[in-house]
């Protein structure tokens, strides 16, 4: 049996490595000329970076597992450093990684922060990590900012519930549910960040040479007969067909090749709010001091450039020169202005938002890249939890296709993998084992 896979991210990647485990012809089909989907390393002079996808979790269960099969685990380390706010007034927060109380928060913001940990931790009803599965709680219905909206939870909303929002979608808070939140801080609170020595894109390189992809092969949509997916049509207009066809593209791809039949599934793709990624690279002409790998101006200034993380702290192997690589990043919505500058105007931008977290850093710069990803992450509004749920609902009906993508789990590398796994799941039952 074959089974053709449009995408070669991680889920992607990893549907295909599992099929052919089991047995399967597996056809790859990537329209660039590389692997990893947003997960992406840049190189310059021996230092690497990833300029993508930024960590592994330590429950991220099916990503660990690969990382074993494809013989790469001895790369793993633990990020250990710090982050550090630096307020309006000059001064500097420094918060270590594993801190419980965070002075900013004040007394009853942290006494609040713990309060909704056990609640919804704890008491709540129990979240299946990077799967999104019925039942959906009521939370999926509520904003987060409608949640914490008191004037006593302003220190919340500013230094820890923003910054989260951020980290973990690149957006702010207003595009998050209640819902998701919880999510993010669940797995905060149980893992901690690892990355890979070779940088995070390294797993994706493995699983590519595992599997084999056919780059420069953009698909113009899939291809349907008698209420069926059969394949695929390339842009060049061939035909690829197989017994299944997994997809496995950002959201805004996978509407692009949704032939009419499919018009339901691509007005839920339609709809899904991402964020594209923008970023300046800043190569310094030396360490920068202390062992802090996350910088934050004050979230309250509401600059373009809100945070950056130094790579040499971050994973000291990547950058062998020993001195400083930052990327700098901004969210929803000024990414979408962002995305139309001059290359000249987000380097002026992120030197003068730089300079509010790390003063003098203008001073120490040696060279500058702009890497553009156009499809960072998905955001998670209020609803979007069960939008997904009646999305892979109808998707079990359709026939001769399934999807994988980190939308559908959660918008994180373990969540493409753990859609992979579904996907693989569902094809096996249907064709066989």
């Amino acid at each position: 049996m074959k089974v053709l896979i449009i995408g070669a991210g991680i889920s992607g990647l990893a549907s295909a490595y599992w099929l052919k485990q089991a047995g399967y012809e597996v056809e790859v089909l990537e329209s660039s000329e590389k692997p990893g989907g947003r997960m992406v390393t840049l190189e310059r002079k021996g230092d690497k970076l990833d300029v993508g996808a930024q960590f592994y979790h330590t429950n991220f269960k099916h990503c660990f597992d690969l990382m074993d099969e494809m013989k790469i685990s001895g790369d793993r380390t633990d990020v250990t450093g710090s982050m550090v706010y630096r307020l309006q007034d000059g001064s500097v927060r420094e918060y270590p990684r594993g801190t419980l109380y965070m002075d900013l928060l004040g007394l009853g913001g942290n006494l609040k922060l713990y309060w909704n940990v056990f609640r919804h931790l704890a008491l709540g009803p129990r979240i299946v990590p990077y799967h999104i599965n019925d039942p959906i709680p009521d939370s999926d219905k509520v904003a987060v900012l409608d949640h914490f909206n008191k004037e006593s939870d302003r220190a919340l909303r500013d230094f820890l519930i923003f910054p989260l929002a951020v980290g973990a979608t690149m957006g702010p808070p207003e595009y998050m549910s209640l819902y998701h939140f919880i999510r993010a801080l669940h797995t905060f609170a149980i893992s901690h960040h690892v990355c890979l020595a070779r940088g995070v894109a390294s797993l994706t390189d493995e699983l590519a040479k595992a599997v084999g992809v056919k780059y420069g092969s953009p698909v113009k949509q899939l291809v349907m007969e008698k209420g069926k997916v059969i394949g695929a049509e390339l842009e060049n207009v061939q035909v690829r067909k197989a017994d299944h066809v997994i997809v496995a593209l950002d959201s805004a791809s996978a509407a692009k090749i949704m032939p009419y039949e499919l018009a339901e599934e691509r007005r839920f793709f339609e709809g899904v709010i991402y964020s594209p990624s923008p970023m300046p690279v800043f190569f310094l002409d030396r360490p920068l001091p202390g062992n802090i790998w996350n910088y934050w101006s004050d979230p309250r200034m509401k600059r373009t450039f809100l945070f950056a993380i130094d790579e040499r702290a971050k994973v000291p192997q990547m950058c062998p020169s020993g001195k400083s690589v930052l990327t700098f990043w901004a969210v929803l919505p000024k990414t979408l202005e962002l995305w139309k500058q001059s290359d000249s105007d987000l380097a002026r931008q992120a030197k003068e938002d730089a300079d509010l977290m790390i003063p003098g850093i203008a001073n120490w710069i040696e060279d500058i890249k702009i890497v553009r990803l156009p499809y960072a992450t998905e955001q998670y509004p209020v609803g979007a939890y069960q939008r997904v749920m009646d999305f892979k609902h109808r998707a079990e009906k359709l026939q001769g296709v399934s999807f994988a993508s980190t939308l559908l789990g959660g918008t994180n590398m373990e969540s493409a993998a753990g859609s992979a796994f579904d996907a693989v799941a569902r094809v096996r039952k249907v064709l066989g084992s």
